[in-house]
């Protein structure tokens, strides 16, 4: 009789800490999973956009609209891509 009560006891308190564990596991699956996937996605994205920002410059010209208006800062904007696209050949 008294095994049988205490088997019933841990068997419920087993599956109290079951029951724990489970709620642990749903709210890190529904809490950090996405995250790390948005990280993933987003630095996939950006690898995919630089790539494709750095193939569509030319060597030593940037776009109008990266441009400075001060001859001077578009010179030095010239010396920088310059040494920039020789230091990552």
């Amino acid at each position: 009789m008294l095994f049988k009560f205490l088997d019933n006891v841990f068997t419920v308190v087993g599956l109290f800490f079951v029951s724990i564990l489970a709620l642990i596991g749903i709210t890190f699956a529904v809490t950090y999973i996405p995250v790390i996937i948005g990280i993933v996605v987003t630095v996939i994205v950006l690898a995919w956009a630089n790539s494709y920002i750095q193939s569509s410059l030319k060597p030593n010209k940037l776009p109008k609209f990266l441009q400075a208006r001060n001859p001077i800062l578009r010179n030095m904007q010239k010396q920088l891509l310059i040494g920039f696209k020789k230091s990552s050949l």
